[in-house]
């Protein structure tokens, strides 16, 4: 099986105890089947302890303490379920925890998750991203298969969307609203793949891969994005940014939240965008690579597995999105911008990513709410500050 990876993935490590949060507090933990039967075979009195704490779900989960904790955090702050059973016995999300992985047949792309504060620093503050390939002896996982072709296109899609991300020269206003016209652009193409497929005597997969490929090379010249600009910004009306802003927020305050203070938290900042619109959404170089940087994450992560179900706009917009909230929960006042930063990305993950529930709603929502529609996050991206 061939591993993708970004650059920084290597570079991970559990920073422990120097570490402001605990990844086994305030998170229920999900138990994988393995796992599950695992900790039901176990003899003993620990045996039964771990059977008292599993809780019935989809999947189950170790039920918290009243004061949020793992069962099985101790008082030093250690697991023991680690020192009792070993690392071998761990559930699945504990031992890879905070790495995630996406599968496409022999393909397989491995990352970081931006809920740890270690990985958002990674994340947030390397240089841009690129991604490395190796081979790994794991076996294929034929269950998810993708058309070589079909990977190929959306693959090629999606280093264009790098490659749009990664420019200096355009503000990052404009390198936003080109991943929304990409992805609107290859939208079109999936939506009429069935008919146009059947005219002409191909596949769906074949012909979606065809057009992605066709999109690759025209959205990752870079001699045609100021004039790629310029088209977008007399099609599409100007818009309000706060016009995408709002109701996404709206929505995520409606969703349950992992933490009390998240809903009250977005609130704030809804009430206080007219004025902080006003001022530049970022609010300083670093500010704003960090952001593309975020963006780059949402699309490496999302981009691929949506885009086999047929949605190419989940990625840019989950893109977007991330690219603009966490700098504006971060604020612009910080007295440790860089802190501020990962503390707004690891909440802004833990609440949406980490959250299957609040995650679908908001893919959901990219793929059917009306304020949602690329067009208008184009046309309030170019219109900032115009």
């Amino acid at each position: 099986m061939r591993l993708t990876v970004p650059d920084y993935y290597d570079r991970f490590r559990c920073i422990a105890s120097r570490c402001t949060d605990n990844c086994c507090i305030g998170w229920e933990i999900g138990i994988d089947p393995a796992a599950l039967a695992d900790y039901q075979s176990q003899p003993g009195a620990f045996g039964d302890r771990l059977r008292a704490a599993i809780q019935p779900g989809d999947p189950p989960f170790f039920a918290l303490t009243k004061s949020g904790r793992c069962p099985f955090l101790n008082e030093e702050n250690l697991c023991d379920i680690y020192r009792q059973l070993g690392e071998s016995h761990l559930c699945a999300i504990c031992d890879q925890h905070p790495r995630f992985h996406n599968w496409f047949g022999a393909e397989k792309e491995s990352g970081l998750g931006l809920s740890c504060e270690e990985a958002a620093r990674l994340i947030l503050f390397s240089a841009p991203p690129r991604l490395l390939c190796r081979e790994t002896p794991e076996a294929p996982d034929p269950d998810t298969e993708l058309a070589p072709e079909l990977l190929a296109g959306l693959r090629a899609v999606r280093e264009a969307a790098f490659s749009i991300l990664a420019e200096p020269s355009l503000p990052l206003t404009h390198r936003l609203a080109l991943l929304a016209a990409l992805g609107q652009d290859l939208q079109h193409w999936m939506d009429t793949a069935p008919q146009q497929a059947a005219a002409e005597g191909c596949t769906e997969a074949q012909l979606v891969a065809d057009a992605a490929l066709a999109l690759a090379a025209f959205y990752g010249d870079r001699t045609g994005w100021p004039g790629l600009i310029d088209q977008l910004t007399e099609a599409i009306p100007e818009a309000d940014l706060s016009e995408f802003l709002v109701p996404l927020l709206e929505l995520l305050e409606s969703l349950p939240p992992n933490h009390a203070h998240w809903p009250d938290r977005l609130a704030a900042l809804r009430k206080a965008l007219p004025h902080r619109l006003a001022r530049p959404l970022w609010e300083s170089p670093e500010q704003e690579q960090a952001a593309a940087n975020a963006a780059h994450y949402m699309l490496y992560r999302y981009f691929l597995p949506a885009a086999r179900q047929r949605d190419a706009l989940c990625g840019p917009l989950h893109a977007i999105a991330a690219a603009l909230l966490i700098p504006l929960l971060a604020g612009e006042d910080a007295a440790e911008p860089r802190a501020a930063l990962i503390s707004a990305a690891k909440d802004y993950s833990r609440e949406i990513e980490y959250a299957p529930d609040n995650l679908r709603a908001v893919d959901e929502a990219f793929w059917q709410a009306d304020w949602a529609a690329p067009g208008l996050a184009i046309g309030g991206l170019l219109g900032l500050h115009s």
